[in-house]
């Protein structure tokens, strides 16, 4: 995908922007479909009725898998910061034996608190509140 567009990278937001896309030129076609095959008559009427649906399934199905990158995307990056979680529960634990008291959140709960609400805005911008729901 990143040779036919020419991107250095495929972002969340051009992920949530091609879902958007695909439900847009889903829900036209479904509108289409009982129109236009009522212009047909005969055997062509069914054939042209099976394209439709085989349409719609292959969006069906494009739309699920750049549904699941987006997750993947969320999971990794949680993951990411998970890995480095127990060294940091060590060392608060640590400082709480010496009677330290942390004033501030760590770096570890900043940046996954900053990755998680990047990419939040970007979905909820380019979202429907389903497709948001069913990646949140």
């Amino acid at each position: 995908a990143m040779q036919v567009s020419k991107l250095k990278s495929i972002t969340a937001k051009h992920l949530a922007l091609a879902q958007q896309s695909i439900s847009l030129v889903a829900a036209v076609i479904a509108d289409l479909k009982t129109p236009t095959c009522e212009l047909v008559d005969g055997p062509k009427r069914f054939l042209l009725e099976q394209e439709f649906d085989r349409s719609l399934r292959d969006l069906k199905l494009h739309k699920s898998e750049i549904h699941e990158k987006l997750v993947s995307i969320m999971r990794d990056r949680v993951e990411f910061h998970l890995h480095n979680l127990s060294s940091i529960i060590e060392t608060l634990n640590a400082e709480e034996q010496h009677d330290a008291v942390v004033a501030s959140p760590t770096e570890f709960s900043t940046a996954l608190t900053k990755e998680m609400g990047t990419l939040r805005r970007v979905i909820s911008e380019l979202l429907s509140e389903d497709d948001q729901r069913d990646i949140l």
